[in-house]
């Protein structure tokens, strides 16, 4: 075999090869201040559904859940529980008898219009996912008041600190001449939380361009679902991004090589926050499009392994959430 048929040969396989190990991003579209899509696949049958949105445009939209009076866990007030699918129930057959679930009728219906919604921190579960309200882990923030974490104690999962992505106000824009940034656990939240919009948390996950490895409680090899949000280096983008939980196994691993974490720097991530996953990760995106109206995840929870309701999947009820009017 001649030497350029050999060297012709040798380039298709490297060719071969980088493809094999990166995302392909397909169904790539705009709306507004969005930007979205699917990774390896069609909306119907995929492993990852992304957002970006454009902080110049869409900062001031974006907001998270506010305290709820009648919500005391632990002697804590609380957050009433969200549920994601809320946005436009009439269209999901996964629900089935959804007037004989407490979950439901309690909902927190402040996002239900929202164009975008998407889980967010860790929270303390203590009714197998049947809960009205939920108590947060890590520091979240609502227009400057503290919704969790407030403790250093409550800032860990999985005795494990969390960091934090902070939305800042227009007080906060001015002062520190950003929309957004990705902070420590030992940031000072009293002194500036004055300047926070909005705030979730989640483990550290890439640091300025950096692969940060995963605490051990979540297996790197798992195949449970994932949420992550993420933040350009130029801090005006956020990329969210949800691994698909409409089948089995359709999780993905955690390590650097991993697919799920490669498609966060595909898509423009600087630093990023590995969200709450398996049935907690979940995504909805409002085209406003009548006859493709939504681009969402799948559920991955089934609810007659809770309570025997219901044997179809369903969205898990969710205290904190990111949404985006």
């Amino acid at each position: 075999m001649g030497h350029r048929v050999k060297a012709l040969l040798f380039v298709v396989a490297m060719i071969v090869a980088w493809a094999a190990l990166t995302p392909a991003v397909v169904a790539q579209d705009t709306l507004d201040y969005f930007t979205y899509g699917t990774v390896n696949g069609t909306q119907l049958n995929t492993n990852i559904v992304y957002v970006k949105v454009d902080l110049e445009q869409a900062w001031d939209k974006i907001k998270t859940p506010g305290l709820d009076g009648q919500c005391v866990q632990e002697g804590k007030p609380n957050v009433r529980m969200s549920v994601l699918k809320n946005v436009l129930p009439e269209q999901n057959p996964q629900f089935c008898d959804m007037e004989n679930l407490q979950w439901w009728r309690g909902a927190d219906q402040s996002f239900k219009n929202d164009r975008f919604v998407m889980s967010g921190n860790f929270y303390k579960s203590v009714g197998d996912y049947n809960e009205t309200c939920g108590l947060g882990l890590g520091v979240s923030l609502s227009n400057g008041t503290w919704i969790s974490g407030e403790s250093n104690d409550d800032r860990k999962v999985h005795e494990t600190l969390t960091s934090t992505l902070l939305i800042f106000n227009q007080e906060g824009r001015d002062k520190f001449h950003k929309y957004a940034e990705i902070v420590a656990s030992t940031y000072d939240f009293n002194t500036n939380r004055q300047y926070v919009q909005a705030a979730v948390s989640g483990y550290l996950f890439k640091n300025r361009g950096v692969f940060v490895a995963q605490p051990n409680a979540i297996s790197p090899n798992g195949t449970k679902p994932r949420a992550a949000v993420g933040i350009s280096q130029d801090g005006k983008t956020l990329i969210f991004l949800a691994i698909n939980g409409g089948g089995e196994n359709l999780g993905d691993d955690l390590k650097e090589t991993g697919k799920f974490y490669k498609t966060l720097g595909d898509l423009g991530a600087y630093s990023a926050l590995n969200l709450d996953g398996s049935g907690s990760a979940q995504l909805v995106l409002q085209k406003l499009d009548a006859d493709n109206p939504l681009l969402a995840t799948k559920p991955s929870d089934i609810r007659n392994k809770l309570n025997k309701v219901c044997s179809k999947k369903f969205f898990r009820p969710i205290p904190i959430v990111i949404g985006i009017e």
